[in-house]
């Protein structure tokens, strides 16, 4: 159960119109490495978003102990700071920087902050984000084809993609990242159709492309907008040099926790930690170790854990969630622990394809 301070704040999170998931998980990591320690903690959030997650683990902190929070999103971060300012975290530092988590580790060096005790990735948007139509986000509201987490920041995007991409190129993002079965229809259905300018009318067109919904449980479009998204973003190249980097700067004993929400994720989270988690690097066909590794990682819960029933009830975007943890061991960190996870090929395959978006948007 959580205390009452806690469950007030997710009162105040549901009046902002976000739920931060699994919360009570988060808090419970964050309380054990707490009393295992015994001493003021260095946390870091990687995906601040409205510090629904931050404002939790910072009410059951020692005194002395510092969260740490970083966001692309410059709307997101004002929401955050206003946040974690309200009274009942007395005692606790908070530094805010805006940035990916891929920037983590060079930010937090410069600033002499590492190592950390405690890091989290939380990998879905926030519902404001969702909700809101001018960013881009939603398939349910009109808005510009926008879609970028930092729209101040320049880059692609989704009306650059969805406009000069070719049917090919534009598939492959749908599947890729969006693991949409029906990418190559919906793929030839947009390039005849464009030109393109609001988020309503693409939803719409692709939702014809497949043919209605259909009873389905979620909107027609949502697997594409999800990949535009990604696209957009660069997620999967966030993930590919944010995992990493988190283990680098966790002291050991530190835990890092990822929710992830969707198939790609979840495998690219679970292969990193059993990637960290071997005790040996030698060819398979090699019949004696001689590399003379030690594990990374401890991975103490290798099955993921899922919002509860009640969780799920109370804010259906959880359903899809799953959290993964491990904690740090006392070895040094090896680059070529994590050499055959980074040339997986769906990285691979979304690396080449990221760098070919690119040339032919700009």
């Amino acid at each position: 159960m959580m205390d009452g301070a806690s469950e007030q704040s997710r009162r105040v999170e549901g009046a902002l119109g976000h739920i931060s998931v699994m919360e009570r998980e988060v808090v419970r990591l964050v309380t054990a490495q707490a009393v295992e320690q015994g001493r003021p903690l260095r946390c870091v959030d990687l995906t601040l978003g409205l510090a629904g997650h931050a404002r939790a683990v910072a009410e059951i902190l020692p005194a002395g102990s510092q969260v740490i929070g970083f966001d692309r999103d410059p709307a997101a971060l004002e929401r955050a700071k206003a946040r974690m300012s309200e009274p009942g975290i007395e005692g606790i530092q908070t530094l805010f920087i805006q940035a990916s988590f891929a920037e983590a580790e060079e930010c937090l060096r410069a600033r002499g902050m590492v190592p950390v005790d405690f890091v989290l990735f939380d990998l879905g948007l926030n519902s404001t984000q969702l909700d809101a139509g001018e960013r881009g986000f939603s398939l349910m509201s009109s808005g510009p084809l926008d879609m970028r987490m930092d729209p101040e920041g320049g880059g692609v995007t989704a009306g650059d993609l969805l406009n000069t991409l070719d049917a090919e190129r534009l598939a492959d993002i749908f599947w890729l990242l969006g693991e949409e079965r029906y990418s190559r229809r919906i793929a030839r259905a947009l390039v005849k159709g464009r030109p393109w300018q609001s988020t309503l009318e693409v939803a719409e067109a692709i939702s014809r492309a497949v043919g209605g919904r259909k009873g389905a449980k979620i909107h027609p479009a949502t697997r594409c907008f999800q990949a535009l998204r990604m696209a957009v973003n660069d997620e999967l190249g966030a993930i590919r040099a944010g995992l990493p980097a988190a283990g680098r700067i966790l002291r050991a004993g530190g835990v890092m926790a990822v929710i992830s929400f969707h198939s790609l994720e979840h495998r690219l989270v679970k292969t990193f930690f059993r990637a960290g988690a071997r005790r040996c690097l030698c060819p398979e066909e090699q019949p004696v170790c001689t590399c003379r590794f030690e594990p990374i990682f401890r991975w103490e819960q290798r099955r993921e854990q899922r919002p509860t029933a009640e969780e799920t009830a109370d804010n259906p975007r959880s359903r899809s969630a799953a959290m993964r943890w491990a904690r740090r061991t006392d070895a040094p960190w090896r680059e070529d622990a994590f050499a055959q996870w980074e040339s997986s090929g769906i990285l691979d395959d979304w690396q080449r394809l990221e760098a070919w978006c690119v040339r032919r948007s700009q």
